[in-house]
């Protein structure tokens, strides 16, 4: 609307102004429960709450990245929000035990890696610019010992022994920790 007065000229108009919520990252399981853990060869499950980057009434993309301490690997991963309005974007990424491959899809973690999942919030509740958000969890497998049946050369577990057998003991631990 422009309004003139004599020679005085303004106009004026009206606009939303959004304010900022600080958000919030985490590790969940794939049941959706906050999470301080991973397992090798398991998929993260990422989940991220931040209302303000619920801009369009539609289903949206954000992205994290996903950092390992040990095995030095990180992953840009998008998350896809619930709902078109909900604010909550969620995503899962694929684990494996070895060295990093950068930007493959996959996180490559070691036995007694740490996981970071990180997310820089655009503008938080009292306004701060690019805070950064973050949640670690552990990477966890657990060894376990196995009685087998050496002889037959196949390593099959056995169930039951005679007092006079043998035992073969096998160690069986994915990401070769030995915990």
């Amino acid at each position: 609307e422009v309004t003139t007065t004599g020679n005085i000229g303004y106009k004026t108009d009206t606009a939303s102004v959004r304010i900022g919520v600080t958000g919030s990252v985490i590790i969940i399981s794939n049941s959706g429960l906050s999470a301080d853990s991973v397992v090798i060869n398991n998929k993260i499950y990422i989940r991220l709450t931040d209302s303000d980057e619920n801009r369009l009434a539609a289903i949206e993309t954000i992205k994290v990245t996903v950092y390992t301490q040990l095995s030095n690997d990180s992953e840009i991963i998008e998350l896809t929000e619930t709902t078109s309005t909900s604010g909550i974007f969620e995503g899962s990424v694929n684990t494996i035990l070895g060295d990093s491959v950068y930007n493959n899809g996959t996180v490559e973690i070691f036995g007694t890696d740490v996981i970071s999942i990180r997310y820089y919030d655009g503008i938080d509740a009292v306004g701060l610019l690019n805070q950064i958000r973050e949640d670690t969890g552990k990477v966890q497998e657990e060894g376990r010992l196995k009685i087998v049946d050496n002889l037959s050369g196949n390593n099959n577990e056995l169930t039951s022994l005679l007092m006079s057998d043998s035992i073969y003991i096998q160690i069986v631990d994915g990401d070769y920790d030995f915990s």
